[in-house]
């Protein structure tokens, strides 16, 4: 077994920054233009999308949190957990800046750690294989 050295170290965090940077940004774009194309096409009322941004951050973290832990073995829950703060950090700022509801944001977050608990046992189960 190799001597883990601290270069090996660095090298690890700045590529699971860089992961999280990435799943956090594409995720995101791309669910809500997804999501903003089906209710452009569909014509539905705009009232619907606070409803959507839910589905948004939820999928999101799912998706951060699954990708963002593919190298790591151990501690895959809590690196997921903090591999999604940057989304919600991005959320609690929406929030506020756009006067959303309580409630709303209440139920994004419950359901950013309830994705983030799920994907980190379908990492564990990928692993296991």
């Amino acid at each position: 077994m190799p001597k883990i050295s601290s270069f090996n170290l660095n090298n690890l965090f700045i590529k699971y920054a860089v992961k999280i940077a990435v799943s956090t940004v594409v995720s995101v774009i791309l669910l809500n233009s997804i999501i903003s194309f089906i209710l452009l096409k569909l014509d539905i009322d705009l009232s619907v999308c606070r409803y959507c941004g839910v589905f948004v951050c939820v999928v999101s973290s799912f998706i951060i949190s699954y990708f963002s832990v593919g190298g790591f073995k151990n501690n895959l829950m809590p690196l997921a957990f903090v591999s999604v703060l940057p989304l919600m950090i991005f959320t609690l700022i929406n929030h506020f800046v756009n006067n959303g509801e309580a409630i709303i944001l209440i139920i994004k977050l419950f359901l950013i750690i309830l994705s983030v608990f799920l994907s980190s046992v379908f990492s564990l189960k990928r692993k296991k294989r």
